[in-house]
């Protein structure tokens, strides 16, 4: 997103989030690593919100 969003919305962005920052694709890349692997064997019908926090609120 931040090659999407303009600089003014990044910081509104940046500032609503509980982390501080925007996400970076390896954020999203080590969560999808976790649902593929073995460690993630017995888990079913969930989701990760990789959101830095966002749906705390």
């Amino acid at each position: 997103m931040a090659d999407v969003l303009d600089e003014e919305h990044k910081q509104r962005q940046v500032a609503a989030t509980p982390m501080g920052r925007l996400a970076h694709p390896a954020d999203v890349a080590q969560v999808v690593a976790f649902y593929a692997s073995e460690d993630n064997a017995f888990m079913t019908g969930t989701t990760a919100a990789v959101n830095g926090g966002m749906s705390m609120y």
